[in-house]
């Protein structure tokens, strides 16, 4: 296949996977999460659930293109966050911005809309995220569901450090 004819199809299926995403797209909200913006959609009722995507994804990447939210909207009220740093959240540059602030964020975002309790679901880094909410606000969760979350061995950081070169890179 030519080179020409290969970039027509990636272009098409490009178009068709973006136009997965747009189908069911809810209108963006954001509220200030000690002074970064974090973004968020709100689908269907029923008890929230919170869904936090893993690293380098994003609420609608992790959740609404595999159909996960569209099911479970059927019972909850599905909240699906952009972490900070990722999707059309705020990007600080400082590191200090990162780490328990993105725990925070969770915590934040609940009483913005003043939920007292939810169900939290974490993907990978969105994993860690709901772990450690669980471990330093219990009684903010009606339960927790940590997916996909693990930690190899201490040489695992070199394999971090490569994939941060590579994103500073623009890989």
């Amino acid at each position: 296949m030519s080179s020409k004819k290969q970039f027509a199809v990636l272009a098409f299926l490009g178009l068709f996977v973006t136009s997965l995403y747009a189908v069911d797209a809810p209108e963006d909200h954001f509220f200030d999460s000690n002074g970064v913006q974090i973004r968020y959609t709100v689908q269907g009722a029923g008890e929230p659930i919170i869904l936090v995507h893993g690293f380098t994804g994003n609420g609608d990447s992790n959740w609404r293109g595999n159909g996960v939210i569209g099911r479970l909207e059927e019972d909850f009220k599905v909240i699906a966050l952009d972490a900070r740093g990722h999707g059309k959240s705020g990007k600080p540059h400082d590191p200090a911005a990162y780490g328990l602030e993105m725990v925070n964020d969770v915590v934040r975002l609940m009483d913005h809309l003043e939920i007292e309790k939810t169900h939290l679901v974490g993907y990978s880094m969105g994993g860690f995220i709901t772990l450690a909410v669980a471990s330093l606000h219990p009684g903010r969760l009606l339960s927790a569901v940590i997916g996909g979350a693990g930690w190899n061995d201490p040489g695992a950081e070199t394999g971090l450090e490569t994939l941060a070169d590579s994103l500073e890179a623009g890989k």
